[in-house]
Formats: structure tokens, C-alpha cells, sequence
């Protein structure tokens, strides 16, 4: 029959399966942020994204699946299809 371990015995293979496992890691260094900062769009880049959005919307649509929404739509003036 084999004799339990003593609990400092336990600790101490505990810490060193520990120390094993953070070998391979990195050193600590503070994270630097490397990519560019955001720039603002322009106006003429505002405007460009508003006429597409415009030409989606009158070239393909939308899909609504709740009939309540459709028609609120229909009351506002817009052109549905159902």
C-alpha cells in the first residue's frame, strides 16, 4: 500500500508543474498600440457613402417580414411590396 504524500511534498510538485508551464512565456512589456489612428471622413467621402446607400436602397430594397412595420411604411408614403 503506498503512503499518502505529506501535504508540503503536494505543494511543492504544484509550483513546480507551475514554474514548468510559464517557462516559454514572453516577458512582461507594456502593450503598445501600433496601428494608425482613425481619421475622419471628409465630406465628399460622407456624400459618396449616402448616394450608394440611396442606390441600394432603390435598386434592391429592403425586406421586412413583420406586417405592422409594412405598414407603417405604407402610411409614411413608401412603395411596398408585399
Amino acid at each position: 500500500m503506498e503512503q499518502p504524500q505529506r501535504r508540503s511534498a503536494r505543494k511543492r510538485n504544484q509550483s513546480s508543474a507551475a514554474r514548468k508551464l510559464l517557462d516559454g512565456q514572453l516577458p512582461w512589456t507594456q502593450p503598445r498600440y501600433v496601428d494608425p489612428p482613425v481619421k475622419p471622413l471628409s465630406a465628399d467621402q460622407i456624400e459618396a457613402i449616402h448616394e450608394a446607400s440611396l442606390d441600394i436602397l432603390e435598386t434592391i430594397g429592403i425586406m421586412f417580414l413583420n406586417d405592422e412595420a409594412l405598414d407603417v411604411l405604407v402610411a409614411a408614403g413608401c412603395d411596398v411590396d408585399r
